[in-house]
């Protein structure tokens, strides 16, 4: 056999996995014909080919082992994997070979799988979790993604073989094909089919975007995310990718590790991390205990039993937390606040038996929250101690207190002079024009007074309890009580809603109803304050269409229609439009002047601009997080408040609240209790919410929300497993989001008035007139001049304060009027206020003139309410 290869030739390729031709250039043979006389040469050994291979392959000998050295390697595997191929080609090519070639592969699958798993032992070196050992850190993105990837790397053949029959690794253009080929086909999955529509961002998230550089100076795209990309944006915005590419893959990545996930658990009930965190989350959603016993069985969650024991431990923590919090380690640190609100349950019982009856559980909760340091590095720490307070007490309670305390300032008059120019000028930008230059800044915000940092809020939950006993180291009487922000505003603008409300049956009538009805609002009564956002918004709406239609009297374009467009108009025309629509309808002299012309329903509306103004300053002061322009506020309320009807309460809480912060205590702990009433949950600027206003979120979660799980209300395990998780719950069900490849956002509410609502409300307000001094609309009654009524009723309190009236809602003994409840005046008070009033018309053409006549000197040192008066004059 000339073309036959002798025993030594070397079999083994080289290293470019290229088999030596035994023959010269010029004797060069066909490869077939060099498979033929190998074969032949193995068939005169004895052996076959299948029979060599499976002996070439599996020898021990060292110069065998030598020549198949490299096929498992990276330099030979490339011709290997060939190599392989062309067998899978060659078996498939037969009846029933693919049958086979599967079955083999199956096997081999099998085989790898069946050693995989991933890392034993308890967390973090492997995936045990005991219930009765967990904290809160576990559930922290960091430590998520941490076990993800531990998942993924201890199962790595299973996951990728998931990801390819996922098609998370799918190119763009191989899904966009699919989506060509199936546009008959219904989709099982909305969500990737629909277009998804970037959000419009605000100033600050646009800023967020913009510092996202990389070093090379490339910023991120706002959407094309990964999952270490969202914290990053966390707060700022919620959308998914637009990319069609990059949320298939999120997806699929997702799916593929949870399925792996449940593989592990399957195989060992000890590979519990994300069974038990996720069912932990399904409790912060809501998922019923029929719904996780199903769950549970098919290997994606922990059995609620043991959910329950990790809740437990995680309220376990809290409460140590809480204990930390209040330690007594550090002298100069003050103890945190505390936010707690009353908070009713029902235990109802269908069946009743003895001992077996429905239960009304009476108890309150709340959550504690600390000064925040930059804060507390200013103060002296000699003025926030438990003996500065009762030192101030004690002096408070010899406090005479006179009107003067509550009068406004120069400050607070042009402050609040400020903010009716910025509302009008926020209108003008939003709904009538737009400025064509920047030459005069224009101010839609009023100016801050006392603006607080936005810091996040460092927020623990307390465990909910019934009232503490009447005993003197339990008792409520201890705590010195600040009426919140938020239930103040809902409380103050639901009464002066209603005293702008007007009479709705008499059609005529130009109440605040008949605003809304223009509006396309049914107003057949009013919504109070247990809608407290509608009942804002409906007050927003009709005050922004008032101005609207004001600006545009002033332009003499009221009759003609707002069109969709703003118009164009340089800035010093807005500032001089703004001004002009100030002193028309929102200044002093024109009330006087409406109330001179006897104009009742004119009257009425400027009324019910300037109250309004005061509402939507309030909320907005709240949501920038200023406590100086609140406080302007409710020094107007708490002198609206002495005439407003139906008001028992908040009559006495606001002024007492005034008192204590201007007057009574330090002026460093004063300075805590105004930054303790607003937060700013995400830590953003212009997003800050009064602090009982956040309870009343979480109030909803831990009421409503956990107690409809569908087991009926159990209060034991409301009180002691979900009030005090209540912030670890909600985080939870956020982190829900980050699973299923969004990002987590707080939206801001917007009140935006329609083109088409706005038309409407000018017809109505052409027809009625209102704009004009001299309007023959009907109005069924006088609104009540809260302020200059509030002014009236006003006296100085002629009996000391005392310390328990200070810290409580009791009259002071011997007295026939709660310390800032005050008396109905005295005649000669009263001739006092006429005596001022009749020089009023000269007062108001020079402010200071009462300084400079001496007549007017004699009059301010024999009557002290002058001065009172004077400021209230021109503060009204």
């Amino acid at each position: 056999m000339s073309d036959a290869i002798p025993p030594d030739t070397n079999l083994t390729p080289n290293t470019n996995e290229t088999i030596s031709d035994p023959h010269s250039d010029d004797e060069r043979i066909s490869m077939e014909e060099k498979l033929i006389s190998i074969c032949k040469f193995i068939g005169s050994t004895g052996l076959d080919p299948k029979r060599f291979i499976f002996d070439f392959m599996s020898s021990s000998s060292a110069d065998i082992a030598s020549r198949r050295r490299l096929y498992g390697t990276h330099t030979g595997w490339k011709s290997t994997e060939k190599m392989l191929k062309s067998v899978k080609k060659l078996v498939c090519s037969h009846d029933g070979g693919r049958e086979r070639w599967n079955g083999f592969i199956l096997g081999q699958a099998i085989d790898i799988v069946k050693h995989e798993e991933p890392p034993r032992g308890t967390y973090p070196g492997g995936l045990y979790i005991n219930s009765s050992k967990i904290d809160s850190s576990f559930f922290t993105d960091e430590e998520r993604v941490s076990r993800n990837q531990a998942l993924t790397d201890g199962m790595p053949f299973l996951y990728r073989l998931l990801q390819a029959k996922l098609g998370a690794n799918c190119e763009p253009d191989v899904i966009e094909y699919a989506k060509d080929h199936h546009k008959d086909l219904a989709s099982d999955d909305e969500e990737d089919e629909a277009e998804i529509t970037p959000p419009a961002l605000d100033a600050e998230a646009l800023q967020a975007l913009e510092s996202q550089t990389t070093e090379t100076g490339q910023g991120k795209e706002p959407f094309n995310l990964t999952e270490s990309d969202i914290n990053q944006y966390e707060g700022v915005f919620l959308a998914k990718s637009p990319n069609p590419a990059i949320r298939k893959r999120l997806r699929m990545e997702t799916m593929a590790r949870t399925i792996c996930a449940m593989v592990a658990f399957g195989v060992n009930r000890r590979n519990n991390a994300f069974q038990l965190s996720n069912s932990l989350v399904f409790i912060a959603s809501g998922v019923t205990e029929r719904v996780n016993r199903y769950l549970n069985y098919i290997g994606l969650t922990s059995s609620r039993k043991t959910a329950h024991l990790a809740l437990k431990t995680l309220g376990k923590e809290a409460e140590n937390c809480i204990i930390e919090r209040f330690s007594l380690d550090d002298p100069n640190s003050p103890a945190p606040l505390i936010c707690f609100d009353n908070l009713d349950f029902q235990q109802k019982v269908h069946m009743k038996s003895v001992g077996h009856q429905s239960t009304m559980f009476h108890g309150t909760w709340g959550f504690i929250h600390s000064t925040p340091s930059l804060i507390l590095r200013e103060l002296d720490p000699a003025e926030l101690t438990t003996e500065a307070l009762n030192k101030a007490l004690h002096e408070a309670s010899k406090l005479v207190i006179t009107p003067e305390t509550f009068a406004p300032t120069s400050a607070s008059v042009l402050h609040f002079e400020a903010t009716l120019k910025s509302q009008i000028t926020k209108v003008i930008l939003e709904y009538v024009a737009v400025a064509s230059d920047d030459r005069l800044k224009l101010e839609p915000n009023p100016p801050p007074v006392e603006p607080l940092d936005p810091i996040t809020p460092d927020i623990h939950s307390l465990r909910k309890q019934r009232a503490p006993a009447r005993h003197l180291h339990t008792s409520l009487d201890n705590v010195l009580a600040i009426p919140g922000a938020a239930h103040t505003l809902w409380n103050m603008s639901q009464a002066i809603f209603l005293a702008h409300w007007g009479n709705e049956k008499l059609a005529s009538d130009t109440g605040a109803w008949r605003f809304l009805d223009a509006l396309g609002i049914k107003g057949d009564k009013p919504v109070t304050k247990k809608d407290f956002n509608l009942m804002l918004s409906h007050i927003e709406k009709i005050h922004e269409a008032t101005l609207v239609y004001f600006v545009l009297s002033v332009m003499n374009k009221a009759q003609e229609p707002l069109a969709q467009e703003r118009r164009c108009m340089s800035s010093e025309a807005i500032n001089h439009l703004v001004q002009k629509t100030f002193h028309c309808f929102c200044s002093g002299g024109a009330r006087r002047a409406a109330a001179a012309a006897g104009s009742v329903s004119h009257l009425n509306t400027l009324l019910h601009v300037r109250d309004f103004a005061t509402i939507l300053e309030a909320n907005r002061a709240m949501k920038a997080g200023d406590p100086g322009r609140l406080m302007y506020m409710w020094e107007r309320w708490a002198v609206m408040g002495q005439a407003l009807p139906n008001l028992p309460h908040y009559s006495r809480h606001l002024p007492k609240l005034i008192l204590m912060i201007k007057t009574v205590l330090p002026k460093c702990l004063a300075t805590v209790v105004k930054s303790s009433l607003l937060i700013s949950p995400t830590g953003r600027s212009d997003h800050f919410v009064a602090t009982d206003f956040f309870l009343e979120v979480q109030n909803y979660w831990l009421k409503y929300f956990y107690n409809h799980s569908g087991i009926g209300t159990d209060i034991e395990r409301l009180k002691d497993v979900f009030s005090i998780n209540i912030p670890t719950l909600r985080f939870l069900m956020q982190s829900l989001k980050i699973e299923s490849g969004t990002n987590v956002t707080h939206q801001s509410h917007k009140n935006q008035l329609k083109n088409l609502d706005i038309n409407n409300f000018l017809r109505m307000a052409d027809a009625k007139y209102i704009a004009l001094v001299n309007s023959t609309a009907h109005a069924a009654a006088i609104t009540t001049d809260t302020y200059a009524s509030g002014i009236r009723r006003s006296k100085p309190n002629t009996v000391p304060a005392s310390k328990d009236s200070i810290a409580s809602d009791s009259p002071p003994q011997g007295s026939t009027s709660c310390t800032t409840k005050f008396r109905i005046p005295s005649v000669q008070w009263i001739w006092k206020v006429f005596l001022v009033s009749q020089a009023s018309s000269v007062i108001a053409q020079d402010p200071n003139l009462h300084l400079k006549i001496p007549k007017m000197k004699t009059w301010m040192q024999r009557c002290p309410e002058y001065t009172y008066l004077i400021s209230m004059f021109h503060y009204s």
